[in-house]
């Protein structure tokens, strides 16, 4: 995913009270972390969002930058900014769709559905996010996953590791992994039935 624009922030301190500018589209989520985080009240804790140059998903989730700059102008009790750059962006601001579904299905003939076993691997990055933990990934696919379809049983195994990578963010909906993996099987599926072929000779 890659807004227009990279995150910028500018915070400043005055007396006891933190206001934030920030390239943000979730500013209730950034208010209630940088007083949790920063040992506020709620209430000393302004949060204003403008245009924010794109999303799709990136600038949902607090990041550490977010916070750190806001504890910088506490600490200073200066006004503090940080404008990241294009590569800044793409090296760490976050990624989606790093991840891999392998799925067996055991099905009739007729074109039931008895049984699936799902393995789920997920790239959360070098960082989880702070206020996700990166299991709710493969928690939700494995609750969409059977989607619209009446099936019996469901083995649901998951992963997730991490790498040299930003964290996994959301991209656009960030849960549309399974229905590809599920609706490619079925498209895998379909022709062995109208062969009538068992699907272990297929």
């Amino acid at each position: 995913n890659l807004p227009m624009e990279g995150r910028a922030v500018l915070a400043e301190w005055s007396g006891d009270h933190l206001t934030m500018h920030a390239s943000f589209q979730n500013p209730y989520a950034l208010r209630a972390s940088l007083a949790s985080l920063l040992a506020l009240d709620e209430r000393s804790v302004t949060v204003r969002c403008a245009d924010i140059g794109g999303s799709f998903g990136q600038k949902a989730y607090p990041m550490r930058e977010e916070i750190l700059v806001g504890h910088a102008a506490r600490e200073l009790g200066a006004p503090v900014k940080w404008i990241e750059d294009r590569a800044e962006n793409l090296t760490t601001a976050g990624h989606a769709r790093d991840e891999s579904l392998h799925v067996v299905a055991a099905v009739d003939l007729d074109g039931r559905i008895r049984a699936l076993q799902v393995q789920m691997s997920v790239d959360q990055g070098a960082y989880p996010l702070g206020t996700l933990p990166s299991s709710i990934i493969p928690t939700l696919v494995r609750v969409l996953f059977p989607g619209p379809y009446a099936i019996e049983h469901m083995r649901f195994d998951a992963r997730v590791f991490a790498s040299n990578k930003g964290s996994y963010v959301a991209y656009r909906g960030p849960w549309g992994a399974e229905t590809l993996a599920r609706e490619r099987l079925l498209d895998a599926i379909a022709p062995v039935l109208r062969g009538g072929s068992p699907l272990g000779q297929s």
